[in-house]
């Protein structure tokens, strides 16, 4: 239960927000200790005490079904069934308190990310979560689709009309 509505506090006006969204392939109890722990102090910090962490796994038989080559999705939304990210919200335009929201954003994702920098696996981090920090495969997939999507989106939009926060471009 998210609590979400137009009540909650992911609706309030005039307010911040950062998240960090994290791909995984399988939930690292060390990293998943490390987040709560960063997660405990980020709460007790009267600035950001509304915020929540989001603990998401998706089933993928559906998505396993669809050919990977017939899609632009990036083979790891394939392999990282979890999803997680921090999401703060805080009041205010003081400098310090937003360098200090990013840096609680960036903590927690590190620590979510042990177990798998721990296999070598590339990180992963699904565009729609993406603070901006990420690098482009990052978000797109490290494969030869991040070139075509570029390809075709400089066919199809060249002016980048249907542009968002994290393009393509």
């Amino acid at each position: 239960m998210t609590g979400n509505n137009l009540q909650s506090q992911a609706c309030t006006r005039n307010e911040n927000i950062a998240g960090a969204g994290v791909s995984l392939p399988a939930w690292d109890l060390e990293g998943v200790r490390k987040a709560f722990t960063i997660f405990g102090n980020i709460t007790a910090d009267p600035r950001f005490n509304t915020s929540i962490t989001l603990l998401e796994n998706y089933g993928m038989q559906g998505v396993r079904a669809v050919e990977a080559a017939s899609t632009a999705m990036p083979p790891e939304e394939r392999e990282y069934p979890i999803l997680a990210s921090p999401v703060l919200w805080w009041a205010g335009d003081d400098a310090q308190t937003t360098k200090d929201a990013y840096a609680y954003t960036r903590a927690m994702r590190n620590a979510l990310y042990t177990g798998l920098d721990k296999s070598n696996k590339k990180r992963h981090c699904y565009v729609n979560y993406a603070s901006g920090e990420e690098s482009k495969p990052e978000m797109y997939g490290y494969d030869a689709r991040l070139t075509k999507l570029a390809k075709l989106k400089n066919e199809w939009d060249p002016e980048n009309r249907f542009g968002f926060y994290n393009p393509i471009v």
